[in-house]
């Protein structure tokens, strides 16, 4: 899409923010000056808003906390468990080393060679 046509958009929506949402239809039809696809566009970016709005309303902290608990979860100490990383003998997987808490990088599976 052109940059000219971007900004068409981004100053057809920025008008349409400004003012309340049942009146969106209006703004739209008098500031798209009769250019559907300029509408459309419009039109499907306010639709998304709300979504958007829900995702930054998100606190990333709570997020970051289910994962933290959901890795605990599933390490037992030295490894993490139940994560199949490939078939070993008689299709048996090998554990996946935990990282270290000190530098992060993954330590050698006890017993591998």
């Amino acid at each position: 899409m052109e940059i000219r046509r971007w900004q068409q958009i981004q100053e057809v929506l920025d008008i349409a923010l400004e003012t309340d949402p049942a009146r969106w239809p209006g703004v739209l039809s008098e500031h798209c000056h009769g250019d559907p696809e300029l509408q459309r566009e419009v039109e499907a970016l306010l639709a998304r808003l709300n979504t958007a709005n829900k995702f930054l309303d998100s606190p990333p902290a709570a997020l970051a906390a289910a994962l933290v608990a959901e890795r605990d979860e599933t390490n037992d100490g030295d490894h993490y468990a139940g994560r199949r990383i490939g078939a070993g003998r008689a299709g048996r997987s090998r554990p996946v080393p935990a990282p270290t808490r000190s530098s992060g990088a993954r330590q050698p599976a006890r017993g591998a060679s």
